[in-house]
């Protein structure tokens, strides 16, 4: 069930590493997170987006099956869309970015700390309970 968590409060955040410096890659990512999260996108979301270990510890799974799951997860999700209204800061530290966004949902609007990772080169959510 931490996928749905991860999908409401973070539903808000991309990675895929394209172009650009480390912080417009991270801002992408963030974007790209959220649109894949209201599309209800598996393939994006969870191939994509967020890294393997997050996969595993949202759904319980491992390996490809993990992935497999969180598709299906992540297509019964029935939550309100999520608006990325801001990003507030994105702090990177080698392969590692924490990446505070504004986002608003339901009519009300709160900050989601998402921590990135590089994994193929591409930064994915590796967290978004902002620990």
């Amino acid at each position: 069930m931490r996928l749905a968590a991860a999908a409401l409060l973070v539903a808000a955040l991309c990675l895929t590493g394209c172009g650009g410096n480390p912080q417009q890659q991270a801002r992408k990512a963030v974007r790209d997170f959220v649109k894949a999260t209201n599309d209800r996108d598996g393939h994006q979301y969870c191939d994509k987006l967020v890294t393997k270990a997050f996969v595993e510890d949202a759904t319980g799974a491992t390996g490809k099956d993990a992935r497999d799951v969180c598709k299906r997860q992540l297509n019964l999700q029935r939550v309100p869309k999520i608006h990325l209204v801001d990003i507030e800061s994105i702090k990177v530290h080698g392969d590692r970015a924490r990446v505070t966004a504004l986002l608003e949902s339901g009519g009300e609007s709160h900050p989601q700390v998402l921590l990135l990772r590089k994994q193929g080169g591409n930064w994915r959510i590796a967290d978004a309970s902002g620990d």
